[in-house]
Order: structure tokens, then C-alpha cells, then sequence
């Protein structure tokens, strides 16, 4: 298990404590979490829990072809505002 695998445990575990070099650590090792599989001092914070639950609950999930369709109507949109825009400077300076 990598180590990225490893602190999301320890992001929902009620024995972190964060260290300004290290980041997540365990407080009662003070050290990065080292266990292979499975912690045996994994004690679950369930406040914690609940806000990743509830994170992942309300994030909207949305799909690729409708994210490109938005993006190029965005586009299209700014592409029309600056046109006019631009012309106007330019007759304005000559």
C-alpha cells in the first residue's frame, strides 16, 4: 500500500495530528503511518467520517462530453463579447 493509500486512513483515524513538515502523522508513533494493510491503532473519527461522506455525497458528478460542450459555449460566448470589442478599439484609434 502506497503511502498516499495509506493517510486516507489516517485522515478519518481519531489518533492523527498534523506536523508542519511532515503533514499527517500518527500521534501516538509521531511518525508517517508505516503499517502495511492495516493499522492495529486505527480508531475511527466519526465526525470526520461523516464530513468525507458528505463530501463525497454532494459532489456533482458530471460527464466529459458535457463539460467540453459548456467549455466550448463559454468560449463561443467570449469569443462573440471580444470581437465587437476589439473592432470598436480599433476604430476608435484610427
Amino acid at each position: 500500500m502506497k503511502l498516499e493509500e495509506r493517510l486516507l486512513f489516517c485522515k478519518k483515524c481519531e489518533n492523527r495530528t498534523y506536523d508542519v513538515s511532515l503533514g499527517t502523522i500518527c500521534s501516538l508513533s509521531n511518525e508517517i503511518p508505516l503499517f502495511k494493510k492495516e493499522c492495529s491503532e486505527f480508531s475511527i473519527d466519526e465526525f470526520e467520517e461523516k464530513i468525507i461522506q458528505n463530501t463525497l455525497k454532494n459532489a456533482i458528478p458530471f460527464e466529459k462530453e458535457e463539460f467540453n460542450r459548456t467549455k466550448t459555449t463559454q468560449q463561443m460566448s467570449l469569443f462573440n463579447i471580444n470581437i465587437p470589442k476589439l473592432l470598436n478599439r480599433k476604430k476608435k484609434n484610427n
